[in-house]
């Protein structure tokens, strides 16, 4: 019945489907429910797979932190003065990496918001060809005239504490440094 093209990728989720297994009595409903139960389980592993990255962003940005403090402290624990000239170079680069790994992460958070939608409309796929209700579709999300407010989203998004708490942090230490080595 369904032959396989030549020129298909074989990792394609029609190709992946067992069609000459499948009988001739099945309906076309059956067999795209079949193809959006395949994308939905391949988008579910795609969003483990960002989940469990912006979870690494973390645990990378805090021992990179630690390694910094470690090495800062047997540098400048000789060379107080050397820290003196070279504090604002040294929060700007903390403030700066602590700025790029919220950034990688607000972009993986991104990527996990886009994929949970289309996994709900493949999920709304099937549930409409049943007439069954359908799970609503965030309208912030289905808009493409409010990117920035999408972005704005992903980057206040709860996950994000850690970096408000590195960052508030990094800025009191700075403030509390400079007033109390402030130079007259």
């Amino acid at each position: 019945m369904f032959k396989k093209r030549a020129n298909c990728n074989p990792n394609c989720a029609f190709n992946k489907l067992k069609i000459e297994d499948m009988q001739v009595s099945k309906s076309k409903n059956e067999v795209l429910d079949e193809l959006d139960k395949t994308e939905h389980e391949q988008l579910h592993r795609v969003v483990l797979s960002f989940s469990d990255q912006s979870f690494k962003f973390k645990q990378i940005l805090l021992t990179t932190l630690v390694a910094i403090a470690t090495v800062s402290v047997a540098i400048f624990r000789d060379n107080f003065q050397l820290f003196l000239e070279h504090k604002r170079i040294f929060f700007l680069g903390i403030f700066l990496l602590v700025a790029l790994f919220w950034l990688m992460d607000a972009m993986a958070n991104y990527y996990l918001n886009r994929l949970r939608r289309r996994m709900i409309q493949s999920e709304n796929r099937i549930l409409e060809r049943y007439d069954l209700e359908t799970k609503p579709i965030d309208e912030m999300l289905k808009s493409r005239l409010r990117k920035f407010i999408k972005l704005s989203k992903v980057i206040r998004a709860d996950s994000h504490f850690l970096f408000y708490y590195v960052l508030v942090g990094l800025l009191t230490l700075m403030f509390i440094h400079m007033s109390l080595f402030a130079q007259p």
